[in-house]
């Protein structure tokens, strides 16, 4: 399967950087469904793992406990490019879910890569004059159950994961991050 790619130079404002690639999957198998798609140059990033907690007063008012309450994992950035491939492609990620692959560059000497399971992609299409830059947010969902991305059939071309194994994001783990 070749991936699909939306990185078009004549489309790019101001040269910049980042891969991020998308794949669309069952909700419920998590099967990837067509090829990657490389959404297009990213010029900002940003990956927000946030998690409340909930104090618990004792009868004096003092904190007794502490529980974790809600995670959210948002990742959102800015898209380059401002073309109709990518312009159509944001418009129609609704509703449905996707595999998220990060290429985060040469981190202590090694390639940096993060893999989320299960992503919701909200369109921000802001096509204002003089900017077209499209950003973007993507919501993570927690995966229940381990997802396995098959190294021989399931990885995006071009990533830089060299091992001869799987990968897995552990049930309840969002994404995992990988160096080679």
């Amino acid at each position: 399967m070749s991936d699909v790619n939306n990185k078009l130079t004549g489309g790019i404002s101001i040269h910049g950087g980042g891969v991020l690639k998308v794949i669309p999957i069952d909700p419920v198998t998590f099967a990837q469904t067509t090829p990657w798609v490389d959404i297009g140059t990213i010029q900002t990033f940003d990956h927000k793992d946030d998690t409340t907690v909930k104090k618990e007063p004792d009868e004096t008012g003092n904190t007794a406990a502490m529980n974790l309450d809600v995670r959210e994992v948002i990742i959102s950035g800015l898209v380059m490019e401002s073309n109709d491939a990518v312009i159509n492609f944001f418009l129609n990620t609704v509703g449905k879910f996707y595999q998220v692959y990060k290429y985060n560059g040469i981190v202590n000497s090694l390639h940096q890569e993060i893999w989320y399971g299960i992503g919701v992609i909200i369109p921000k299409i802001d096509l204002t004059s003089g900017v077209k830059r499209i950003p973007f947010e993507i919501h993570l969902l927690n995966n229940t159950s381990a997802i396995v991305i098959n190294h021989t059939t399931g990885l995006p071309q071009n990533c830089f994961y060299t091992t001869l194994t799987d990968i897995t994001i552990p049930a309840n783990g969002i994404y995992t991050i990988t160096e080679s």
